[in-house]
This record gives C-alpha cells, structure tokens and sequence, in this order.
C-alpha cells in the first residue's frame, strides 16, 4: 500500500510556505496515524525556539538565543520575519562584520511590549562584547558573560542595534 504525501499551506515561523509534510494521513483501515507523527510535529516548534523562545516564568522573550556561533561568523546574516508570541509578531535581522569587530541588528518588536526582550549573540572565537548602541545612543544593559543585550519591557517599535567586538 502505498500513503500519498499531501501538500499543504502552512505557517512556519510566521512566515508563509508551501510544504510537502513529512506527516503522513491516516493509513486506510489502522484508524491511527504512524508512530513518529508527533515527533514530527516538534520539529517546527523546536526551531522556532531556537530563533524565539518565551521564558513564562520570567516574561522575556529571547531572540537568537539557541542560534549557533557559527551563524554568527563574519558575513553571515540571520532573518526572521513575522515570529508570533503572545506578545505580538516581531521580526529581526542580525548582520555579522566580526572581521570589523561589528554586529548590527535590527528588532522589530511590538509597540509597548508587556516583557523584556534578551539579543543573544554568540559569537565564533574569543570576542568579547565591549560596548552596544540602540537607536545611536550608548546602551550599557548588555551581559558579556551572557552575550546578551536586554531591553526593558514597554520598549518596543523599531530597534537598531550595533554591538561592537
């Protein structure tokens, strides 16, 4: 017997997409889907948390915060585009110029955000983060250890951000 695979409209990340789904419908007489279909399931969710992840217990929203070094080698961007929490969609773009000691990003955040926002750079070798602008002006709320800039709950809207190395 054979399970034909079908197509599906879907959103993934926000962001629409058609998509041949690994999950296959219910074989004709079982009455019970394959086995593996809820780890399947996962694999959406698990990569959006490693993109957004919201912390319940401590109202933050992370943003690249499971994203690996390597993504972040010089030359490399990261897009995200739509993510839906329960705050609100938001987007953002991190661009890496480790070679000129720069990572700039850009965070669209929903307009008085009711939870703290964490940019989590993890950057390849042994750069430190020595100082980060928001918007142009100096920004000290960043954590070297952490390798993460917080902002505030209520700040919202467009963010430009440059970390320097």
């Amino acid at each position: 017997m054979s399970v034909r695979m079908p197509e599906l409209d879907a959103e993934i990340l926000g962001r629409r997409d058609r998509i041949v789904t690994a999950l296959r419908s219910i074989v004709p007489g079982e009455g019970a889907a394959p086995f593996c279909t809820p780890a399947q399931l996962v694999v959406a969710l698990m990569t959006k948390w490693l993109l957004v992840f919201e912390d319940s217990r401590s109202q933050t929203v992370w943003l690249g915060k499971g994203v690996p070094r390597k993504w972040l080698e010089d030359g490399k961007k990261i897009l995200v585009a739509n993510v839906p929490t329960r705050w609100g969609r938001l987007s953002f773009t991190v661009v890496s110029h480790l070679r000129s000691g720069v990572i700039q990003a850009h965070v669209q955040l929903p307009r008085a955000i009711g939870a703290t926002s964490k940019l989590r750079l993890r950057v390849p070798g042994n750069a430190v983060l020595k100082s980060v602008t928001l918007n142009g002006e100096p920004w000290t709320n960043f954590d070297v250890s952490d390798e993460t800039i917080t902002i505030p709950a209520g700040i919202g809207g467009s963010l430009s951000i440059t970390a320097r190395y």
